[in-house]
């Protein structure tokens, strides 16, 4: 069980990024949502996020959400989240988008969107103090930023089918330090983020996971 933290003042060995561009070999390859308005990257996760091998090297999985830190309103959110189990047969695929990629050496991004503030990011491992927190409630583990282990629900516990994991979560509150222009971004939720177990079988360019969010 892992925390995410977020470096600022990094010198540039992270294992993934919050906002920015995306590392994407070309900008044909940009994904749109269903109004055909160009989506904007969350998060970039590499390979030396994960403590095992669950990524191949020189590849990164980026988060696209379907609006921008200039562009976005509570039916944007809506349309990214989910509440209770009823919602998973229908959400599938959802608002978002987890696209598995080639990794670019250098981050671009499309003329016509505003991207999120930029962050690298890394994880560690739990302090014993957080690992037993992590294992107080029966449903719920620590209401944190993180990776792997148990997710932190703000409604009602979702499972996904089989062939999903449970990679990680971030928090607003969290990211609202960092930059007062995270604010609101998913309505003081969290997101969450499930990837397919067969990753490393997928190709440049497939969508391998579910993201959606969270609020009270």
């Amino acid at each position: 069980m892992f925390i995410i933290e977020y470096c600022p003042d990094s010198s540039g060995n992270s294992s993934g990024q919050l906002g920015g561009g995306a590392y994407l070999a070309e900008l044909n390859q940009w994904p749109r949502n269903g109004y055909n308005v160009t989506m904007t990257p969350f998060l970039t996760i590499r390979a030396s996020l994960f403590p095992t091998s669950y990524l191949p090297q020189k590849s990164c999985i980026t988060v696209f959400l379907p609006y921008s830190i200039d562009r976005y309103t509570i039916k944007d959110i809506r349309s990214c989240t989910l509440n209770d189990q009823s919602q998973v047969k229908e959400f599938h695929g959802g608002a978002g988008k987890v696209v598995f990629h080639e990794e670019n050496s250098a981050e671009i991004k499309p003329a016509e969107i505003e991207t999120f503030p930029s962050f690298p990011l890394i994880s560690r491992e739990m302090t014993p103090l957080e690992a037993s927190e992590d294992l107080e409630d029966e449903i719920s583990g620590l209401y944190g930023s993180k990776l792997l282990g148990r997710p932190s629900w703000i409604q009602d516990e979702i499972f996904m089918p089989e062939k999903y994991f449970f990679a990680l979560q971030i928090i607003e509150a969290d990211i609202v330090k960092l930059d007062k222009r995270y604010e609101g971004i998913f309505n003081d939720g969290a997101l969450y983020l499930y990837l397919r177990q067969s990753l490393k079988k997928s190709n440049h360019g497939d969508v391998v996971g579910e993201v959606f969010i969270q609020f009270t």
